[in-house]
């Protein structure tokens, strides 16, 4: 999140020059994320026909009439510009004062939780943090990978340009990697465009992954909370606290104050996050049938493959980890009623009671005001996605 220029904590750095300097990349960052949506929305009427200025601005948000007047480019910038304009949308919303808040939580509850919890629970959130960091590699690996193939696939095309059309060269549009409108002339200035989207990628590509570490970080870590709060419900009458009958109360009330704290804490996250997986979960089926009309089409296959790869991973890894917070806040009243609330005093039973009542509503992320975000939610937008794909091939 640092690299990708939208850390708004404290910079854990040495040198004092680094914190001042920091501000104005990040904005130097952010003006190149918002030019790449932009000029790939530009260059769209040049896709269409010759002449821009004929082209209706209507008709280049037209699905219908980009495939039907340029079937092999228009989708894939489509898709692209489609897939800039989500991604811009949540490094602007994951920089608010609540994504600094939900940072800051998980640190200093973090921090607690190694110095003072029992090994078993340590051992439970050990593995939640095993499992977020190689869900991050995965990402990290496939951004990667698209990023390479699109770049050297770029390369790949202006080399054959280069070599089969040496006496037409200034005539003919030279390839690129990303098909972007520039205000000169990108023949002349080939290699300069070519570095520049290479450096357009490679900070994309850290975005791509600082945000989805960003979204795994907060769902995972909220899920492993739970599951400890689950750990603490269903043995609260054991040794985890001392005192009795009076023992017991007070280690209710601290469990109810701990589920209360991640029900706010979700909360927040929730308003952080539910615009952000409305659109992804609005234009993921979209994104999916233009990079699916490539594949089809024969154009770039490996790098659409890729790229259908890593749009269907991340919605799908969202939607599980959304679907698994809705599962473990429900599997709270089955551990507390496991524990010995029993043999615990009126008032203790009383508090359990109204902890089971709570416990009975799970906690989600939403999808916008559309109800939570589930594995189901996730597989009706694939089935869309074919069905689009199915509309437009034909």
């Amino acid at each position: 999140m640092t690299l990708a220029g939208i850390w708004k904590l404290d910079l854990p750095v040495p040198f004092e020059w680094i914190s001042q300097v920091y501000p104005i990349y990040s904005v130097v960052v952010h003006i190149v994320y918002a030019s790449l949506p932009l000029l790939l929305t530009m260059n769209f009427p040049y896709l269409l026909e010759n002449d821009p200025i004929e082209v209706p601005l209507l008709m280049t948000l037209n699905i219908p009439y980009l495939l039907q007047n340029n079937p092999s480019e228009a989708p894939e910038t489509l898709s692209k510009t489609l897939y800039c304009i989500l991604l811009l949308v949540k490094l602007f919303s994951y920089q608010s004062e609540n994504s600094k808040f939900l940072l800051t939580e998980a640190i200093v509850e973090e921090a607690q939780l190694y110095q003072y919890a029992d090994s078993f629970t340590k051992v439970i959130y050990e593995k939640h943090v095993l499992f977020c960091n190689r869900l991050n590699r995965f990402i990290l690996i496939s951004v990667a990978l698209s990023g390479a193939l699109l770049w050297e696939i770029g390369i790949v095309d202006s080399y054959k340009f280069h070599k089969l059309l040496k006496n037409e060269s200034q005539a003919l549009v030279k390839p690129l990697p990303l098909k972007c409108w520039y205000p000169f002339d990108e023949n002349k200035y080939h290699v300069w465009v070519l570095i520049e989207q290479l450096l357009t990628l490679v900070w994309f590509a850290i975005s791509i992954v600082s945000v989805h570490t960003f979204i795994n970080s907060v769902l995972i870590y909220t899920r492993g909370q739970l599951k400890i709060l689950q750990n603490y419900f269903s043995n609260f009458h054991r040794n985890i606290f001392d005192g009795g009958s009076n023992g017991s109360l007070a280690a209710l009330k601290l469990l109810c104050g701990k589920h209360q704290y991640l029900i706010a804490y979700l909360n927040i996250a929730n308003q952080t996050l539910k615009t952000v997986v409305f659109l992804e979960y609005g234009i993921s089926s979209i994104m999916l049938a233009t990079a699916l009309l490539q594949v089809i089409a024969g154009k770039n296959v490996i790098t659409n493959v890729v790229h259908v790869s890593v749009i269907i991973s991340q919605l799908l890894l969202l939607a599980w980890s959304s679907d698994e917070i809705v599962t473990q806040s429900l599997q709270l009243a089955p551990a507390l009623y496991q524990s010995k609330w029993y043999e615990c005093d009126r008032e203790s039973r009383i508090l359990i009671r109204i902890m089971l009542m709570r416990c009975q509503k799970p906690l989600s992320i939403d999808i916008g005001s559309f109800g939570p975000m589930t594995v189901r939610s996730a597989m009706s937008r694939l089935k869309l996605a074919y069905s689009y794909t199915s509309v437009m091939t034909n």
